[in-house]
């Protein structure tokens, strides 16, 4: 009996020393500097679409002439308002094609200056002339289906709502001009869109599909 009894304190001791020598380590090694667990990686804010933009178009530096009489336009600049660029967002038109809707603020402004074409074709005496615009740009993103671009990301439809174009330059309201210059910066955007987000365009392949139409 009595043996039995040392047995029993003998191994309660060991118990008692084996929990003494575990705290006493975990003490050492917190004393010692062990790092805590590093804290979690702070959230991602998801960046608002607002922040898209294209480049302001590239119109020059000459429009040429639309016929006898007309007028050519050189040394032309465009200038956006506002931000200075176009904010454009990202939404899915009917069939899944990526639609793309950008703004050119109101108050932004082409300069150039006009030379006068005269019915025989001779170019006349130049002068400044300017147009105050806004628009809104439409685009549906596609995939081109034919010629040596298939593949490639094209613009499918695409179209420009002009929310403002003012000018009180004669030259600009001759039949045609304006026409040509509002098509020549719906181009420069569907141009700009494209290379913007996937690929440089030529014209062995360019920003507007084979198929491309103008959207209704």
């Amino acid at each position: 009996m009595l043996t039995g009894s040392l047995h029993f304190l003998k191994n309660i001791s060991w118990s008692l020393a084996s929990v003494l020598t575990a705290t006493s380590i975990g003490a050492t090694l917190l004393v010692s500097g062990c790092p805590p667990p590093p804290p979690p990686p702070p959230a991602v804010t998801p960046t608002p679409s607002s922040t898209l933009a294209l480049n302001c178009p590239t119109l020059g530096p000459t429009i040429p002439r639309q016929g006898c009489p007309g007028v050519r336009l050189e040394n032309v600049t465009f200038t956006c308002a506002a931000s200075g660029n176009i904010p454009y967002s990202i939404t899915t038109a009917a069939g899944g094609a990526q639609r793309y809707t950008a703004t050119l603020a109101d108050g932004s402004v082409i300069t150039a200056t006009g030379i006068p074409i005269d019915g025989r074709c001779f170019d006349g005496i130049p002068v400044k002339v300017g147009v105050t615009l806004g628009l809104v740009y439409t685009a549906d993103q596609g995939v081109e289906n034919a010629g040596p671009s298939t593949g490639s990301p094209c613009v499918t439809q695409s179209k420009t709502n002009f929310t403002q174009f003012i000018t009180n330059d004669p030259l600009l309201n001759l039949p045609g001009v304006q026409q040509a210059v509002k098509d020549l910066i719906h181009g420069q955007l569907d141009t700009k869109l494209i290379e913007a987000l996937f690929r440089p365009t030529s014209a062995a392949s360019p920003a507007r599909c084979a198929r491309w139409r103008q959207m209704p």
